[in-house]
């Protein structure tokens, strides 16, 4: 799907606070990706006028949720940015000054994926065993993206 800011591509609105929640299937995460991004901020690289906010919502606690950033012109998102859990919430606050041309996203939900490894290289030295015994260890990796930068 695509959210876009108010009046994109012409600029937005202040004083605005508008929010998306975006859920897909328990077995997959949100991507967003930004196809277009300028929200306008004087010199604060901490978003203070004019920004949006991702959290993602972890499902099983209600409305919990963890912050994944607050972007603006001064710092904008370097790339896609994937929640994690099955919802995200994707905040658009705008103060009563300057505005700027807005946003236009896309998002996806991606399935989490299970990676598998054989892992042969334990032996049995360490055992009683008459004869030499290779193990074999099964790892089961969940691959959860956390917003890593």
């Amino acid at each position: 799907g695509n959210i876009l800011s108010p009046s994109f591509p012409s600029n937005y609105g202040s004083g605005l606070s508008c929010i998306w929640i975006i859920t897909v299937s328990e077995s997959s995460y949100v991507q967003l990706k930004f196809n277009s991004f300028d929200v306008y901020e004087m010199d604060s690289p901490v978003c203070t006028r004019d920004r949006l906010e991702v959290s993602s919502i972890n499902p099983h606690e209600g409305t919990a949720t963890t912050s994944l950033g607050a972007y603006c012109n001064t710092n904008p998102p370097k790339g896609p940015i994937e929640s994690l859990w099955n919802m995200l919430r994707v905040t658009f606050i705008t103060d009563t000054t300057i505005s700027a041309q807005g946003f236009w996203l896309s998002y996806r939900g991606i399935q989490y994926q299970v990676d598998i490894q054989l892992n042969k290289s334990l032996t049995s030295e360490n055992f009683s065993f008459k004869d030499h015994i290779s193990f074999c260890i099964l790892d089961i990796h969940f691959r959860l993206f956390a917003w890593l930068g």
